[in-house]
């Protein structure tokens, strides 16, 4: 519950602060323009709901940033690590849900008709395919997901190391420790049984 509620806040915290930087963007170049208040407050709003997939960027930072915030102090001693995996995990998801898209828009334009090489490979990619609106949702996920199989990693590496040290610690003696320790045994039984007048294991008639 803890973890999901953590989550929620840092998400909508995101949200609102990648909402509160698109309006003021887009606020302050009208400020010396004579359009009435609302017709203002319309622009800002519709620039809000035309930018749309950057808040959606935001919240998936925001539930990345809560999952690193929730990764233990002695996981998180491995930084070096972690950004390791989070930066080839989000070059990865990049650069497969890229080659997904233009697979898939290059069979689209190919079945509308569209001569494509008569577009430069500039306009292809970002007015005909839009991949620049894909990409970072592929980087975010990709980034997360190699995260989340990296503390994996190290908490199964932390157990295996704590399991051999109990077993370490918890390991016979060496041959010689063993053998004194039978030899005092004997020694002990052999005093009992002269104590009691018995003949002992050792004693010679």
């Amino acid at each position: 519950m803890r973890i999901v509620v953590g989550m929620c806040f840092w998400i909508i915290g995101a949200v609102l602060s990648a909402a509160i930087v698109i309006a003021l963007t887009q606020w302050f170049p009208l400020t010396d323009s004579p359009l009435p208040l609302e017709r203002k407050l319309d622009h800002v709003l519709n620039e809000l709901f035309n930018r749309t997939h950057f808040l959606g960027y935001a919240a998936l930072a925001g539930a990345g940033i809560a999952l690193v915030s929730f990764i233990p102090s002695d996981i998180r001693v491995n930084a070096e690590r972690l950004i390791f995996w989070g930066l080839f995990g989000a070059a990865s998801g990049a650069i497969s849900v890229s080659c997904a898209v233009f697979l898939y828009k290059g069979y689209w334009l190919y079945e509308q008709g569209v001569a494509v090489d008569s577009i430069s490979l500039m306009a292809l990619l970002t007015e005909e395919m839009r991949l620049d609106q894909y990409w970072p949702y592929g980087a975010i996920v990709g980034g997360a997901w190699a995260l989340v199989l990296a503390v994996l990693s190290m908490v199964r590496e932390k157990e295996i190391r704590e399991a051999q040290q109990a077993l370490a610690n918890t390991s016979p003696g060496s041959p010689d420790t063993i053998i004194r320790e039978h030899r005092a045994q004997r020694a002990q039984q052999y005093l009992a049984d002269r104590s009691h007048g018995g003949t002992g294991p050792d004693r010679r008639t």
